[in-house]
């Protein structure tokens, strides 16, 4: 039975035997591994708590890391358990421990509690969150970056050594809680099973914060409960109350009375910004809205990036300085991309050339774009010795059947202008390859262009 709970546990999220070095040279540590696999089971109570996290990317914190903790800390009880070792002199031998894993965003609301085994000597205990950088040498709270409830004052710290009144002490046999709410950004606290309000709003979003708890005198002892017992405190009413208001916000948001106008403008722009020139025209003129862009400004931009899909990359950067002096000035990283793929274009011309052709197979390879300078249009005589652009049958037939010019580009490339004539192009902005080969001798493609 416990094999098929550990593949189950290997399957569910892989990631969770994950252990440090320095924990995989501790005696136990194997066993450990083993008694997080069971914890991802199908019957995973923390996972039921957080539905929307996906562990292959994101883990849920489960205990405390070994690897991550001052060393005046012992962890023990499948590490959950916490107990102080030092001397505790003053808050220099303060120490800290951090969990396995940072809380994901996709939480919604997180919460963990502690169960205070024994408050020690003094009872210079705090529960907060941290991130991975703060000094495991102090109490959560007390540096940057780092929250923290302290036992002895009832004190909350956010990022300093003064902290602000919040709540009542806590000492031996109490359960405190943590509750870190990334929706609204803010942190709150339990004790035995009664919320005490919010401690702190505004926590920077681009914090990544772990549940952390720091001890301070000998003596002090701690279990913790991330999730695989049921909490002293009803967290799912928190959670089913925070997505009541959140929807409640949503459905009560009154819209502006130019919504229409506002939406109107939105499309507009997404058709100018994708340059379909004569789509956004139409609809501006139905929609009675002035165009933001003019209409040679989306043809040239259009137009630069017919070249670059076609692998003419020196028209394209020297009409971008004909239209746009400045742009490739003060965008060096374009350029830079720009030179980039003409060297790579020119290497692939001179590897075609380099290549011995088959008389029955006139076609250049679909990877090469010779870098030359666009040529003026095509005569009709020009017209009878180029590639069809487009096939739709294997079968030969004369070129006049064939339309001489084709609007299609992929990619994402506008279909309003139409492509320049007798232009293959495989629709393909990786190697945006062009297709110029003539056909010797008066001879038909062998087949369609794949």
């Amino acid at each position: 039975m416990m094999e098929n709970m550990l593949a189950t546990g290997n399957n569910t999220r892989s990631s969770g035997a994950m252990i440090s070095s320095s924990q995989a040279d501790e005696p136990g540590a194997m066993m450990e591994a083993e008694e997080r696999d069971e914890l991802n089971s199908i019957d995973d109570p923390i996972k039921k708590l957080y539905p929307f996290v996906d562990e292959t990317k994101t883990p849920l914190p489960r205990f405390w890391n070994n690897g991550d903790k001052y060393n005046y800390l012992i962890v023990t009880n499948q590490n959950l358990r916490v107990t102080y070792r030092g001397a505790g002199k003053n808050h220099k031998d303060a120490a800290a421990v951090r969990a396995n894993f940072p809380i994901p965003a996709t939480c919604g609301i997180y919460y963990f509690e502690i169960t205070i085994v024994s408050k020690g000597r003094d009872g210079y205990m705090g529960i907060g969150l941290s991130e991975k950088e703060v000094s495991l040498n102090r109490l959560p709270g007390w540096d940057r970056n780092s929250y923290g409830y302290h036992a002895d004052d009832g004190n909350f710290f956010s990022s300093s050594g003064n902290g602000t009144q919040y709540g009542p002490t806590f000492t031996t046999n109490d359960v405190v809680g943590c509750g870190y709410n990334l929706i609204d950004n803010s942190i709150f606290y339990t004790k035995n099973g009664q919320n005490l309000g919010v401690a702190f709003h505004d926590v920077p979003s681009t914090e990544e914060l772990y549940p952390t708890v720091g001890l301070q005198t000998p003596g002090e002892i701690v279990d913790t409960n991330f999730g695989q017992k049921p909490f002293v405190f009803n967290i799912q009413d928190e959670i089913k109350a925070t997505e009541m208001r959140v929807q409640a916000s949503i459905f009560n948001y009154q819209l502006p009375a130019t919504k229409t106008e506002w939406m109107n403008k939105l499309v507009s722009s997404y058709l100018v910004h994708h340059g379909f020139c004569s789509t956004a025209e139409s609809f501006n003129l139905t929609t009675n809205q002035r165009t933001v862009e003019d209409t040679a400004s989306m043809t040239n931009r259009q137009q630069i990036q017919k070249l670059v899909l076609n692998g003419h990359i020196a028209e394209a950067i020297e009409m971008v300085e004909q239209i746009y002096p400045m742009l490739l000035h003060t965008n060096k990283p374009l350029l830079f991309m720009l030179k980039c793929r003409q060297f790579i274009e020119m290497l692939a011309q001179v590897t075609q050339e380099r290549e011995p052709r088959s008389s029955s197979h006139h076609r250049s390879s679909p990877t090469c774009s010779p870098p030359y300078k666009l040529s003026k249009r095509p005569s009709p005589n020009d017209r009878e010795h180029r590639l069809s652009p487009r096939r739709t049958t294997r079968s030969p037939r004369s070129h006049e059947d064939t339309p001489s010019s084709s609007g299609h580009i992929s990619n994402g490339a506008s279909h309003d202008e139409p492509m320049e004539d007798g232009v293959y192009t495989n629709g393909s902005a990786a190697n945006g390859s062009s297709n110029n080969t003539a056909v010797k001798n008066g001879s038909q493609p062998d087949e369609e262009m794949g």
